[in-house]
């Protein structure tokens, strides 16, 4: 039984590693995966022949911010009062107001349209973005952000609840103090640097997730192909479901850990002392070692022990290190 999930799970690493190539291969030769499909007018337009719309808006002040849109790169800045500037995909200009001392951004899919956003910026185009200006210092209570396409960017601002959903970007935070995140990301990669927040939550399909400087009261990660690196960082609880892809946690402090994977080597550098935990840890088809020394498939030691280190993998090994 072992032996066949784990060709099953070889096999599905293999298919996927050869689709990841013929993507890269066909990016690179001048693919681009960015069309909308008209088929009310019977047409398909592609980023060749989509013009963008530009605009800049002065605007009242705003605590909040909800974007909706298709396809752009967000970044919030620091400047001269608030104001947003963009470049984007569509026919009609983006409905931007601010009610109640909430910014509200959307873009409208035309009636009749079906639009697929990836990969989709020309290099001798100007690619599609969203800037958002605010004062030194600017405290926000919400910030919300869905895009179809297109990266994340936030440096150094105090938010009480920060959400993204992308079907594909980057997710890119640093230096933020936050109450809770919340990322939903199809395809792309996530860095949270230098950052503190009460709860984090990522859910990622694909991409990797690359995390330093994070403290945190817990942290859960969902991901089905990618791995995860935490270094030099303080979390009360780590949670983790891993399908495809390694776990490495590195000079971190941990009370409470509790990872699955499914195909991927557990990896944990650990500040603190081994026999302050719990262990359970069991391991289908690879090897356990703790502190150097290797372990039954089936490990568990220290019972009534605070903290918990439980692992649960099908296909791969697990190694803590304190």
């Amino acid at each position: 039984m072992k032996k066949g999930l784990l060709i099953t799970l070889i096999f599905c690493v293999v298919l996927f590693l050869a689709g990841a190539a013929f993507l890269i291969v066909g990016l690179a030769t001048g693919g681009k995966i960015f069309f909308t499909v008209d088929y009310k007018n019977r047409k398909v337009n592609t980023s060749s022949n989509l013009e963008l719309i530009t605009g800049e808006q002065e605007l009242n002040e705003f605590d909040s911010i909800d974007i909706d849109i298709s396809a752009a790169e967000v970044t919030v800045v620091e400047g001269d009062g608030y104001k947003v500037k963009y470049a984007l995909y569509g026919n009609v200009e983006p409905t931007i107001s601010v009610d109640d001392k909430k910014l509200s951004m959307k873009t409208e899919i035309e009636s009749g349209t079906f639009s697929l956003d990836l990969f989709g910026n020309d290099p001798e185009k100007e690619n599609p973005y969203v800037e958002i200006t605010v004062p030194a210092g600017k405290k926000f209570e919400t910030v919300n952000i869905c895009t179809n396409a297109g990266d994340i960017n936030l440096d150094g601002y105090e938010i009480t609840t920060l959400m993204v959903q992308s079907n594909a970007g980057n997710s890119d935070l640093k230096n933020l103090s936050v109450g809770s995140i919340d990322l939903d990301l199809n395809y792309g990669k996530v860095k949270i640097v230098d950052t503190e927040a009460t709860d984090v939550s990522v859910k990622a399909s694909a991409g990797n997730a690359e995390i330093s400087g994070l403290i945190a009261d817990s942290a859960t990660f969902d991901m089905n192909c990618g791995e995860l690196d935490i270094l030099t960082s303080e979390l009360g609880r780590l949670e983790a479901k891993q399908n495809l892809g390694k776990v490495k946690v590195d000079e971190t402090k941990i009370d409470n850990i509790d990872i699955e994977a499914d195909a991927g080597d557990v990896s944990l550098g650990l500040i603190g002392e081994k026999a302050d935990y719990y262990f359970d840890i069991d391991s289908s088809a690879g090897d356990i070692t703790v502190d150097g020394e290797k372990k039954e498939n089936d490990y568990n030691a220290n019972s009534g022990k605070d903290k918990t280190i439980k692992i649960e993998t099908n296909a791969g090994s697990v190694s803590i290190d304190f």
